[in-house]
């Protein structure tokens, strides 16, 4: 079982070195670093839009199994499902998914693992977890985009496993779509680079 942990940041420090350096050596590492930093952030940029946030209420069926996978039951439920990537993207870049959604079923005090199928984009698959110590879906995911320009990438939704637990005894239950339910929760149309420029010749 996929257990979430964030990840915390890490900062380096060094001890104060002194080294003789000329205000005017000093001015220029100080003028690189900046460009340098501005570079990266342009560069970083360039590759994908702003984070936006896509939904979809879809019904489901259910079953539910013993610690044995036994099947006990079914139900069906409807659930809003959400998640978060960039508004949009270009060929071959590697793009985030992250804050990912869910209700209508199962409660923030179970294991759930939260799946999507990703079309246009490798891995295909996208799984979310969340535990009793943690009320949300917090993994950040790369995908890389396979679509070509003019294409998208689609995040749908797949399953959500709902994991029961009480005591020593575990139940799961397993919902996917219904048969006919539109599973698209977000779509990142696929642009060309908008750093790139082209020359009309005169």
């Amino acid at each position: 079982m996929h257990i979430n942990a964030e990840m915390a940041d890490k900062q380096v420090t060094y001890p104060d070195k002194r080294t003789s350096s000329t205000p005017r050596r000093r001015r220029l590492r100080r003028v690189a670093a900046i460009t340098g930093t501005a570079a990266m952030a342009v560069g970083l940029g360039a590759c994908f839009g702003p984070i936006t946030s896509g939904s979809s209420t879809i019904a489901v069926s259910c079953t539910s199994f013993d610690s044995s996978q036994n099947i006990t039951g079914t139900f069906d439920a409807e659930v809003a499902v959400g998640v978060s990537a960039p508004s949009w993207t270009g060929d071959g870049d590697d793009i985030p998914f992250r804050d990912a959604t869910l209700s209508g079923v199962g409660t923030v005090d179970e294991p759930t693992v939260l799946s999507f199928a990703i079309d246009g984009a490798s891995p295909t698959g996208l799984y979310f977890g969340r535990n009793a110590a943690d009320d949300g879906f917090d993994d950040a995911q790369k995908r890389t985009v396979t679509a070509p320009i003019g294409g998208t990438v689609t995040a749908s939704f797949a399953n959500v496993l709902l994991i029961h637990v009480n005591g020593e005894d575990v139940s799961y239950d397993l919902c996917l779509p219904a048969a006919g339910e539109d599973t698209t929760v977000i779509s990142l149309p696929v642009r060309a680079n908008p750093g790139t420029t082209t020359t009309t010749p005169q």
